[in-house]
């Protein structure tokens, strides 16, 4: 049950910052520059490791990629914030649903 409901908490969180990125609510100059070493992130995503020199034609091409790059980075920053809510939910969907006994008081 809890892996079921942090997978539904997973792809809602980065289907919602994919819409963030796409429609331009937020941009990559928005996002804090310390989880890429003082580097803004827009210059981060441009400037690719070696091991990813083919995706850059790719990138070019569609830019939604890049968009769904930075989802999945907002995504990962999120962590603490879904396990809590994955503890605080799974329990009481599990209930709900009979996969548990009800809780006594």
């Amino acid at each position: 049950m809890a892996i079921g409901t942090y997978s539904c908490i997973y792809f809602t969180t980065l289907g919602v910052n994919f819409c963030i990125f796409d429609f331009g609510f937020l941009t990559a100059a928005d996002l804090p520059t310390a989880i890429t070493e003082g580097i803004p992130v827009s210059d981060y995503m441009d400037e690719l490791p070696n091991w990813l020199h083919g995706i850059t034609d790719t990138l070019q091409e569609n830019p939604r990629m890049k968009t769904m790059g930075l989802a999945w980075m907002t995504t990962e920053l999120m962590e603490p914030l879904r396990i809590l809510a994955t503890v605080f939910l799974a329990p009481r969907i599990a209930r709900a649903t009979g996969w548990a006994p009800p809780k006594s008081i």
